[in-house]
């Protein structure tokens, strides 16, 4: 037999690993696309069920919030007052809702292991160090991930970033049989990792709110029943109740309710002074974008929208806005140039970013910005009301007593 061709046992292991790899890589595409399947099925029913119930919810929370409001200051005025002479019903409170500035950390302390894990990730990714443009662009994408969970105070993360640099392949230096079994044998282990945590986001995804529910409408639907045209009718129903009992307050109130002062906003069902708050909402994906718009149309803000960086700016240069809603990453621009311009054309805009790309800015930046409230996407209607009002008063209106769609009350002296 020619010793030429016997295949050494260094070759007979890597035919075997790449044979391996090609199994998983196989297996990993087919669980990619499960994984982005669901991901996508679960976001379309969510649109179809903010679609379908969105504005309803709204409506019915702005009706309860309205009839509180009318029993307290009914109760206001046939009882005496508390000793403290405050109103208890409006004291300042936020109910669950979006992730706000406020929630910011205001002093960084990081530990010796955080600064360690630093050091010894910029000492091996840096751009710097880079032997190619594609390689330079790789390690500024690495750069920044360190810098955000540096920030974040995420020692987990940082491990984490510092082994896959270390067991990356294309680290293996070197030609031959030698060097490529390593770096298959590297690749073997990046494609077990990755389907390990596909794993884990299918499972946390088939655990969700929004996956039950997502079950039950599909079940319902083998059975001839539409649970979202029910309970649309069933908001219907409650809707038209509300309204019926907030005529009745409102016919026997004994007086009227106090005018706001200047530049007041008191939320639906009451008086303005002078025009409503305008809103720009920003959002590139039409559902969204519809979504937003019809909670905050429903809450009385005059409201226009914008697709594009484009008709953004246009429309921020051609009227005057109270309140900007948007979205970091649109079509012809960013948000963060947005946001600026906005803030040249008038200071005191009230900003709330509502984004799917968190990572795009941190809470330093927005604060430097002048941004008043953030919210993650997927979020809840209720949040988006909770977020804009806080802002609004961030952002120097004074009020009353605020009572967003989410029922929310709020007290602020009123400036001088």
């Amino acid at each position: 037999m020619n010793s030429s061709l016997r295949v050494t046992p260094e070759e007979h292991e890597l035919e075997t690993k790449q044979a391996e790899l090609a199994r998983l890589q196989t297996a990993l595409a087919q669980k990619e696309l499960d994984l982005t399947t669901l991901r996508a099925e679960l976001r379309a029913f969510e649109a179809r069920y903010w679609h379908a119930l969105g504005a309803r919810f709204i409506e019915r929370d702005a009706l309860k919030a309205q009839i509180a409001s009318a029993k307290r200051e009914r109760t206001a005025r046939t009882s005496a007052p508390s000793e403290s002479g405050v109103d208890p019903a409006s004291q300042a409170h936020e109910p669950p809702g979006g992730r706000l500035l406020e929630d910011a950390k205001d002093s960084f302390h990081p530990t010796d292991t955080l600064k360690r894990l630093f050091r010894e990730l910029a000492k091996l990714v840096h751009p710097d160090l880079a032997t190619s443009r594609a390689d330079r662009e790789r390690r500024n994408g690495l750069m920044a991930e360190v810098n955000r969970a540096f920030e974040d105070g995420d020692e987990a993360r940082l491990r984490n970033i510092l082994e896959e640099w270390q067991t990356s392949p294309e680290r293996v230096e070197g030609e031959g049989v030698g060097a490529e079994l390593i770096r298959t044998i590297r690749k073997i282990h990046q494609v077990k990792l990755r389907l390990e945590k596909i794993d884990e986001a299918l499972h946390e995804l088939t655990r969700s709110e929004w996956y039950g529910l997502k079950q039950k409408y599909d079940e319902a639907l083998t059975q001839g029943r539409d649970l979202l045209l029910e309970a649309a009718q069933a908001l219907d129903a409650e809707i038209a109740e509300l309204r019926s009992q907030l005529q009745k307050r409102t016919r026997s109130a004994r007086t009227p309710s106090p005018a706001p002062r200047d530049r007041t906003w008191s939320g639906r069902g009451r008086e303005w002074a002078g025009p409503r708050p305008r809103a720009l909402v920003v959002e590139d994906q039409p559902q969204t974008r519809e979504l937003i718009r019809r909670t905050l149309a429903v809450a009385d803000f005059d409201v226009d929208v914008a697709s594009d960086a484009v008709s953004a700016v246009q429309s921020l240069r051609l009227r005057t806005y109270d309140l900007l809603t948007i979205e970091l990453k649109v079509s012809g621009g960013d948000g963060l140039s947005i946001i600026r311009e906005a803030k040249h054309l008038k200071k005191n805009i009230a900003v709330v970013i509502m984004t799917a790309h968190p990572s795009e800015i941190s809470a330093i930046e927005a604060i430097n910005l002048g941004v008043a409230g953030y919210l993650t996407k997927p979020f809840k209607v209720a949040q988006v009301i909770t977020a804009v009002v806080t802002a609004l008063l961030r952002s120097g209106w004074t009020e009353h007593s605020v009572h967003g769609a989410s029922g929310i009350t709020a007290r602020r002296a009123a400036s001088s």
